[in-house]
């Protein structure tokens, strides 16, 4: 097992509580710590409704966060930040660079989902050069053509030498998906 992914709240969101969103993930981390993985993935926080507010519900899922990348940091795990994704705060490049100065701590990363990018119509090598020496983990997952050569020989070029993790959808079916 090379990570844990997580989904314990959203400190930008109204009705999530923040002290449960921390015992959750100190939860997720000792798991993680336990089972001898690089780190825990979460969340980039909820969508904003309003583009406006961006940089400050930014800055209060950050500021959430950062206190995760601590905890996680005492038990020598990092911190994967699944931005940008389609339905959550970081919509775009330069959204997840953002949060990711805002958190400011060494330990944490960002998750490359490839699906999220292209559902986001990111360029998968437009995204891994914008956001070299910031990706910890990367998700390949919704596509037939799951991984172009050229995505992975990027990711070399930029020095990324984390995990990639493969997640094919099988859908709801788990017995059709057997067959």
């Amino acid at each position: 097992v090379a990570t844990v992914t997580a989904a314990p709240g959203n400190f930008n969101s109204p009705t999530d509580n923040s002290e449960f969103i921390i015992q959750s993930a100190l939860a997720h981390l000792k798991l993680a710590a336990q089972l001898g993985c690089d780190g825990l993935n979460v969340n980039c926080g909820i969508q904003s409704t309003d583009r406006h507010q961006f940089r400050e519900q930014a800055r209060t899922q950050a500021k959430g966060l950062k206190v995760i990348a601590q905890a996680a940091r005492q038990l020598a795990l990092n911190l994967n930040v699944g931005a940008p994704h389609s339905h959550g705060l970081c919509r775009n490049v330069d959204d997840a660079r953002f949060l990711m100065e805002r958190i400011d701590e060494q330990n944490v990363r960002l998750l490359l989902d490839v699906a999220e990018l292209r559902s986001l119509h990111v360029g998968l090598n437009d995204a891994v050069r914008a956001l070299a020496g910031c990706i910890g983990h990367v998700r390949l997952r919704d596509s037939s053509d799951i991984c172009p050569d050229e995505f992975l020989h990027e990711l070399d070029r930029t020095g990324y030498e984390g995990y990639c993790a493969l997640e094919p959808d099988i859908g709801d079916d788990i017995t059709e998906a057997r067959k």
